[in-house]
């Protein structure tokens, strides 16, 4: 969980601070701390104001190691379908948006995610663009478009790659499927959220069902406070073992 935004107040608490559990008890105790200030809103809403998807670029394969390949640097978001976008919010700067990326294979892992996480979504799809029609590229789509009606406040995104020549690709002699930019994804998914906060989750992962509804109430109120969070939700995978979980 990272927070998309940094604006910082004249009485933030300092990490040093924090550490001392007098600080920490101040802290909880404080209601103008706990609180967002106008100040926060505003500065955050300025952020929001001044970022444009037209100054965003993504690299969706290398041809050198620094290198991105000319053909697959791409500007804005004119070439990305948004196939969905019913994400409501109350108030952004206190808000947590999920963040995930996959492929077309993935589709019931969002059900799953959809169900456990009411708050704000960002799905990005990749599809290649490597089917033998024109009619199995919309096919497709179409089945993500239909799929998505089922989930809410979520915006769905499809990216369509092309399949390239990829530098790490090519060392990786064993991998005959192409390799998805992942982090390119996710950036992409993290560039589309309207909140102060994200919270990147690999699609094969499915939050507690809880986890928003306490971060909403007890963690981000907190985290207002503080200039710079990082909160670092465990992940385990439960294990049955005859009558025992």
């Amino acid at each position: 969980l990272t927070e998309t935004t940094a604006p910082s107040t004249p009485s933030t608490p300092n990490a040093a601070n924090l550490a001392d559990p007098r600080a920490c008890e101040r802290l909880s105790m404080n209601s103008s701390l706990v609180e967002p200030t106008a100040t926060l809103q505003a500065a955050f809403h300025r952020v929001l104001k001044a970022r444009k998807p037209k100054d965003l670029t993504y690299c969706m394969a290398r041809c050198d190691l620094r290198l991105c390949c000319a053909d697959q640097m791409k500007r804005g978001w004119a070439w990305l379908d948004v196939v969905k976008d019913d994400v409501q919010l109350e108030h952004a700067h206190d808000d947590v948006t999920l963040i995930t990326q996959g492929t077309i294979d993935r589709i019931a892992n969002v059900d799953f995610i959809n169900a456990a996480w009411p708050g704000p979504k960002v799905v990005v799809f990749s599809l290649y663009n490597n089917t033998t029609t024109v009619q199995g590229a919309r096919f497709n789509a179409f089945k993500i478009a239909k799929a998505a009606q089922r989930w809410t406040n979520v915006k769905v995104v499809i990216a369509q790659l092309q399949v390239a020549h990829d530098y790490y690709m090519l060392r990786l002699k064993s991998v005959k499927a192409p390799l998805l930019p992942i982090n390119t994804l996710r950036n992409i998914g993290v560039d589309h959220a309207l909140t102060n906060y994200v919270f990147p989750l690999d699609i094969d992962f499915v939050p507690s069902v809880s986890l928003y509804r306490k971060l909403r109430a007890g963690m981000l109120p907190l985290a207002n406070a503080i200039d710079r969070v990082v909160l670092v939700v465990p992940h385990w995978e439960p294990l049955r073992c005859a009558k025992a979980v």
